[in-house]
């Protein structure tokens, strides 16, 4: 459902993004840009968590594992701790560029708006990869991470996910029937 919402604005070539006030993309975007989307399991709402898991971490698994396992088991016990950090610092990493490419801006060089890695070409001598900023930014995020998952509004909201795509899947099955 919140997919199909963002959907409406990907072909919107429009400056800035016309997105309803408070929606989900909305707090997803502000979050991201701030860089306060590594407390999206305890902070904000449900509905920004549910469109994290959904864009970003379930890509971690195969798409017919995740299907067939997301209503029945916690998002946290189907994936690590190192999913969702790679998740999130992916989401923080390339999230300027991202953002260009979905107004309709041409990003040249592809990578050059990166947060936390190198787009240089091997050829001349320049190194790819990982700043020492990233790396260190990965460590300070899987540790509030880790820490995260076992709170109580973490596990709610791992059960509130559960739930609600459960409820999804039996609306959708009654709409094909």
């Amino acid at each position: 459902v919140i997919l199909s919402e963002t959907e409406k604005y990907l072909n919107d070539k429009r400056d800035s993004f016309r997105f309803p006030p408070n929606s989900p993309i909305q707090d997803f975007i502000k979050r991201v840009r701030e860089g306060t989307m590594i407390d999206v399991r305890t902070t904000g709402s449900t509905e920004c968590f549910k469109l994290h898991i959904e864009i970003c971490l379930q890509n971690m698994l195969s798409r017919d594992y995740w299907k067939n396992q997301r209503k029945t088991v916690p998002v946290g016990k189907l994936t690590t701790v190192a999913d969702e950090v790679f998740a999130l610092l992916s989401m923080e990493n390339n999230a300027d560029e991202w953002l260009a490419v979905f107004k309709g801006e041409e990003v040249k060089p592809k990578g050059s708006m990166t947060k936390y890695t190198s787009t240089g070409d091997a050829k001349d001598g320049t190194k790819k990869g990982w700043t020492l900023e990233g790396k260190t930014r990965f460590n300070t995020i899987f540790n509030k991470v880790k820490v995260a998952r076992h709170t109580t509004e973490s596990i709610r909201r791992e059960s509130w996910l559960m739930e609600e795509w459960e409820r999804e899947d039996g609306d959708a099955s009654v709409h094909r029937n």
